[in-house]
């Protein structure tokens, strides 16, 4: 399936000359070339530029050696678009205000309206 997958997409593989998947058997016969670093696109590519391997870095501790790659990806082509059919949105005017209250009248908004929200939760 990997491979038609690989085939599908015409992907290109890096070479990594290196086994990536430690299996500590066997004095390294059973380490397994496990990883793959794959690319596709007629401009794009990919190179390794390091491995990070247990066996060599005191600091990895994983069994899957880390994989440290470069790559160039195409820039996107930018499609200019004829923008003379745009419609033009609807301006509506902003008529809203803002009510600056004092405390007085906040006060006596509340005792005007409390009594309205009452009878309107009621019925």
């Amino acid at each position: 399936m990997l491979l038609a997958f690989i085939t599908n997409l015409e992907l290109s593989k890096v070479t990594i000359n290196h086994l990536t998947y430690h299996h500590f058997t066997g004095s390294g016969d059973s380490d397994s070339d496990l990883d793959l670093l794959l690319y596709g696109g007629p401009d794009a590519n990919e190179a390794l530029v390091d491995v990070v391997c247990e066996l060599q870095d005191p600091l990895m501790s994983s069994h899957h050696d880390m994989l440290i790659s470069s790559c160039s990806i195409p820039p996107k082509q930018v499609m200019n678009h004829d923008k003379s059919k745009n419609i033009e949105a609807p301006r509506v005017p902003n008529l809203r205000f803002s009510t600056k209250w004092s405390k007085d009248g906040e006060d006596d908004y509340r005792q005007t309206v409390t009594p309205l929200l009452l009878q309107i939760r009621e019925t």
